[in-house]
């Protein structure tokens, strides 16, 4: 019984070479999804706290800029309706101011950030207060001493931009860690990918390694062994049954079973071809085959060859007495005495019919006329059983000898059919030779 543990070998080394790869992809995908949700995390923070901080930051730079110009617009004046233009103008500036510094509090994550921010109201309650001096001495005209006033605060403004940029500085230095750490992790990212990708064409290699050497290479030697052409041959080597998947094995081993059985079939194929099936012997066609390749062999040896034709004398009568069954009873007697009394060189074949023939190598005219006259007396001194009761049967041959040059074997054969039929005429159960050549 084929043991299963060994038949799934491969079947369960490919699954868990699937299932690890499946696991490793798993396992950085997981790693990619916690990388990217860092990632996306720092870039919202910096989109939420960070980028507005700076804008905020930015934005209250300008505005207070602004607010310090219509200062100087205001000193500038040269009537009362210019002066209220300019401080109505500064008034709206400072409800913008209010409103970004309203909506900047909350945006402070840090303490330098609150700590800066402030040192930026204090100053900017001061600024205010030299404003409003400034604004009174206007009220009357003192543009000189309004002057005095805006150079005494020039020092605060310089503090509130100060404290500003202080916050816009943190705020980019926070955003450029985030960028840094968006860089890193996005790095870890394509280096996990790249880890991943090593891993899985390292599993798909050795999984390639495994078919070919499980799979392939006994295919190919079995390949190897199927054009071959013989499957008993020294180099159609079994696959080791260690190295290779069951199926391989067994594939091998149906295949030289049935190359060993289609051997032996087409050898019995071959023997039936040129059989006679009631007798036993060559037919006609194994005859001529082979007797022609005996004729040329003595011709080009220089040799005598000989042909004998025999015919069963009144075999019609014997089929018309006794029936077609003991006729073939006598046809397979008639073939046991003669095949033993032939030389194994000899090439005894049913013709057809009744007819039979031997073809006798390296034998001259009188020694192939001793061997018809041995058959002849043998045939007629062997009874055959025909079922029921023994019958006597007797042979009539025609002889024909050939010396170099050596005639076609159907001319051999045709001469000795010609004293076959003399043989006959004279009374049947006799010999009768052929001396002419062709």
């Amino acid at each position: 019984m084929v043991n299963r543990g060994y038949r799934m070998r491969l079947y369960h080394t490919i699954l868990v070479l699937s299932a690890v790869l499946i696991a490793i992809t798993a396992a950085f995908q997981a790693a990619w999804m916690f990388q990217f949700s860092h990632l996306r995390d720092s870039l919202t923070a910096f989109e939420d706290n960070w980028m507005p901080s700076v804008r905020a930051s930015s934005s209250l730079i300008r505005l207070t800029g602004e607010h310090r110009r219509l200062e100087m617009l205001c000193v500038l004046s040269k009537s009362e309706g210019e002066l209220t233009h300019a401080a109505r103008h500064m008034n709206r500036q400072l409800d913008r101011i209010t409103q970004v510094e309203n909506g900047f509090s909350h945006l402070l994550q840090t303490q330098p950030e609150q700590e800066a921010f402030g040192a930026y109201l204090a100053d900017k309650a001061v600024y205010i207060a030299y404003n409003r001096e400034m604004l009174a001495s206007m009220g009357t005209f003192q543009t000189a001493e309004a002057l005095d006033i805006i150079r005494a605060s020039a020092h605060v403004f310089t503090a509130m931009a100060d404290n500003l940029q202080l916050i816009e500085q943190i705020n980019q230095q926070y955003g450029r860690r985030a960028e840094a750490e968006a860089s890193q992790r996005y790095s870890t990212v394509v280096r996990t990918m790249a880890a991943s990708g090593a891993a899985n064409i390292l599993i798909a290699l050795a999984a390639a390694f495994l078919a070919a050497k499980r799979i392939s290479r006994p295919i190919a030697r079995l390949a190897d062994c199927m054009t071959g052409g013989d499957a008993q041959s020294p180099r159609c080597i079994p696959p080791d049954p260690r190295a290779a998947v069951y199926e391989v094995s067994a594939l091998y081993t149906a295949f030289r079973t049935l190359t060993a059985n289609l051997a032996a079939t087409m050898a019995r194929l071959e023997t039936i071809a040129v059989t006679d099936q009631l007798t036993g012997l060559a037919n006609r066609r194994r005859l001529m085959d082979e007797g022609a390749r005996v004729l040329a062999v003595s011709s080009r040896g220089r040799r005598p060859c000989s042909a004998l034709m025999l015919d069963l004398d009144h075999f019609k009568a014997v089929n018309d007495t006794h029936g077609h069954a003991a006729g073939d009873a006598v046809l397979a007697g008639v073939a046991a005495t003669l095949r033993a009394n032939v030389r194994e060189s000899d090439i005894l074949a049913r013709y057809g019919g009744e007819e039979f023939a031997v073809l006798a190598p390296d034998t001259g005219l009188e020694d192939v006329r001793l061997l018809a006259e041995r058959l002849r007396l043998a045939v007629s001194e062997t009874p055959v059983d025909a079922g029921t009761q023994q019958l006597r049967v007797t042979i009539s041959i025609g002889a024909a000898a050939t010396f170099p040059p050596v005639p076609t074997l159907d001319g051999l054969l045709a001469r000795a059919d010609k004293a076959l039929y003399r043989a006959k005429a004279k009374g049947r159960n006799r010999v009768e030779t052929s001396r002419g050549q062709g």
